[in-house]
């Protein structure tokens, strides 16, 4: 009574303690490590284990990691920089899409005849062709989350954060067709306010200041409705997704 007590047990052992005790009395954490590549070299450098041996335990810890959202909290080493290696990923979706819309926009500035043939072909164009670029990118950062094995707490927020991206830009795009009103200011603000949260969340300054400048040309176009949009998307994006795409690429992680 009135003492901590402190077990070092596996997820089986902290289930039946759940059962057995309130909830509210227990605090329970899961230790993670690093990553699935690093908790293998962990074993091969301590030298205990032979190939299959080393293979018996990392398969164990595998069905270990998979109970770790069972827990309250989780440990993860250096947090933030671990959150930043498994970001690396998102330099490639910033990069993919800086370079993708960039590209749907120059072919729309110099074949408008041909994008515009009919009332709704923009709006068919910008939305058909951006779908498929997220089905893309949705499967291949399903596959490179399946690789990682987890995610810390920073990178579950982060997701959602897109998420809630993804879900925006769908109901400002549908928005605009119905309404019939320009969703490229729209669009701008909402991906600014996405990499600001974003790179203040890893600490990426060149993020941060990307998604601000994504801001103000917001605010630019507000002030000028009459600029060419497509030259503003095409600047915009290349310094708000593709420069700190290219930025977060090339990031230190032990920064």
């Amino acid at each position: 009574k009135n003492k901590h007590i402190l077990f070092d047990i596996d997820w089986q052992g902290a289930k039946r303690l759940r059962k057995k005790f309130n909830k509210r009395d227990i605090v329970d954490f899961f230790i993670l490590p690093p990553s699935k590549t690093e908790l293998k070299k962990r074993l091969i450098i301590r030298g205990r284990d032979n190939k299959i041996e080393i293979k018996k335990r990392l398969s164990l810890a595998v069905k270990e990691i998979s109970h770790y959202k069972e827990y309250k909290y989780v440990l993860v080493n250096d947090t933030i920089n671990k959150t930043r290696v498994n970001l690396k990923p998102l330099s490639f979706n910033l990069i993919f899409w800086g370079l993708f819309i960039n590209v749907m926009s120059i072919i729309h500035y110099f074949f408008p005849s041909f994008i515009q043939q009919t009332d709704h072909s923009a709006s068919i164009y910008w939305i058909s062709l951006p779908v498929l670029g997220m089905i893309y990118m949705t499967r291949w950062n399903i596959k490179i989350g399946k690789k990682q094995g987890y995610e810390t707490i920073m990178n579950r927020t982060i997701r959602i954060i897109w998420k809630v991206f993804v879900f925006g830009w769908l109901l400002i795009v549908l928005s605009s067709i119905r309404l019939e009103f320009l969703p490229v200011p729209m669009i701008l603000f909402l991906l600014g306010l996405v990499i600001t949260m974003t790179g203040m969340i890893i600490k990426f300054k060149p993020l941060t200041i990307g998604g601000m400048v994504l801001f103000v040309f917001v605010f630019n176009l507000l002030l000028d409705p009459d600029q060419n949009y497509l030259i503003v998307n095409i600047i915009g994006v290349t310094l708000g997704l593709l420069i700190p795409g290219i930025f977060l690429n090339r990031m230190k992680t032990n920064e």
